[in-house]
């Protein structure tokens, strides 16, 4: 996923395609949070997209978990 995402290839300097598939990855937002709060008088409306699909990630990502692991407890 990082090398998809954007970490070890500028995605400034990918092929368009790489940069569509990257968006599905936590790195890409994570990078773009970081890409964002590096420029002059960031705040957190301005990462507040970014934020939310990694919130939302999470959560979709913890709700498999959770399920995976209750059922795997669960007899029956």
């Amino acid at each position: 996923m990082a090398a998809i995402g954007g970490v070890f290839i500028p995605l400034s300097q990918a092929p368009v395609i790489l940069v569509t598939i990257s968006q599905v990855t936590p790195h890409y937002w994570f990078l773009r949070a970081i890409n964002t709060l590096s420029g002059a008088k960031p705040s957190l409306a301005d990462i507040a997209p970014s934020l939310g699909v990694l919130l939302a990630m999470g959560a979709v990502t913890g709700a498999i978990g959770l399920a995976r692991a209750q059922r795997s407890l669960v007899p029956g």
